[in-house]
């Protein structure tokens, strides 16, 4: 399986700053944006002549929703359904900066500490639980990827360990083991990362990416709201008119594994409309915890944007919100570049770009 993006919302790039009001339209010409995708299709055609593939442009403002394609079916439209995958972390993170808003946690409490107005403390004092550094580790580290958690759905597990899964990854051996319709529990995973002490290093000195992080921001989730992960966030965010987008249990496409980092369905448009309302409406988080989970980290890109990406062994997807225009920008493709992932993270990063200062240059 490829290697998910490893941008979340956390991180937003800044290199220049624009400010665009936005104004009531009433007509848009499709023809720029459809030469930006146009453009950046080419090389995907090249790579599978003879099928269907290219892109998906989705860009959503309070005014406007704009969605040109090229190369994909006539079905693959703004309202597809696909896996997001890592764009699940975003309504992770926002759940857990909703409860904070709410005052049932504080993102700086320790793991250990107990969760406010309770004894019980935000993970479970059992030996699965037991993660190194533990009694140091914040909420605040989980959700930056700076809690040194070790990853084991990306991670080979590593080859000193006394077990037969050592050297392997945890995920693909079991499944070979049990079979592919295994469902994998949250105490399943961090129970690995606990039983044999792995860790990437001592908590807030470095950054690595960690789907075991979120898996235990989803332990915390069910024990401060008392709920369910995925019923927590269908009832705390359905007011959004995203009537596409679901968290479900299990699939034919077992991701058992990924339930708090990569289980999203969802459209271009119920993205879209996602990363709008969090980042432009405050509709989901209110301006403060907003801009706690903005926090700037300077990057070399073109523009200040926030955003995710995702991809799953099919799709791939990434959205940006742009505070300048005031829009969020989402691009898909039903093509996963197995052979060159970076080469097409990077266009699919170049036409966000490039629509971005279409919309600047026409004030739209």
């Amino acid at each position: 399986m490829p290697k998910q993006f490893t941008s979340i919302l956390f991180l937003s790039f800044i290199i220049s700053v624009s400010c665009t009001k936005e104004k009531q339209i009433t007509a848009v010409d499709e023809a720029p944006f459809q030469a930006i995708l146009d453009q950046k299709s080419k090389s995907l055609q090249v790579k599978r002549p003879g099928n269907e593939v290219g892109y998906g442009l989705y860009i959503k403002g309070e005014h406007l929703d704009l969605y040109v394609t090229t190369g994909l079916p006539d079905a693959n439209q703004e309202n597809i359904h696909f896996r997001g995958a890592s764009s699940t972390k975003t309504f992770i993170a926002a759940a857990i900066l909703k409860l904070q808003q709410l005052g049932k946690l504080h993102i700086d409490d320790r793991l250990v500490d107990s969760i406010p107005g309770t004894n019980e403390t935000y993970l479970p004092n059992t030996p699965a639980y037991a993660v190194p550094y533990k009694e140091v580790i914040t909420i605040r580290q989980l959700l930056n990827h700076r809690a040194g958690v070790f990853d084991v759905t990306s991670t080979p597990i590593l080859s000193t360990v006394d077990a037969p899964y050592a050297g392997e990854n945890y995920v693909s051996y079991l499944q070979g083991v049990k079979g592919q319709t295994h469902t994998f529990t949250f105490e399943e995973m961090i129970a690995v990362v606990s039983k044999h002490k792995l860790s990437y290093f001592v908590p807030n000195t470095a950054f690595h990416y960690s789907n075991t992080g979120y898996n235990l921001l989803a332990v915390i989730i069910k024990r401060v709201s008392g709920k369910p992960l995925h019923q927590f966030l269908q009832e705390e965010f359905h007011t959004l008119d995203m009537k596409d987008t679901f968290f479900p249990p299990y699939s034919l496409d077992n991701v058992s594994s990924a339930v708090s980092e990569g289980n999203i369905v969802t459209t271009p448009k119920d993205l879209s409309t996602w990363v709008y309302h969090l980042c432009a409406s405050q509709k989901v988080l209110n301006e403060q915890y907003l801009q706690e989970m903005i926090a700037i980290i300077p990057t070399e890109e073109q523009y200040v944007i926030y955003g995710s990406g995702g991809a799953s062994p099919v799709y791939i997807s990434t959205m940006r919100y742009h505070p300048g225009t005031k829009k969020t920008y989402m691009v898909f493709s039903k093509h996963l570049g197995d052979d060159d992932f970076k080469q097409q993270a990077d266009d699919m990063e170049a036409i966000i770009n490039a629509a971005i200062k279409e919309v600047e240059v026409n004030s739209l």
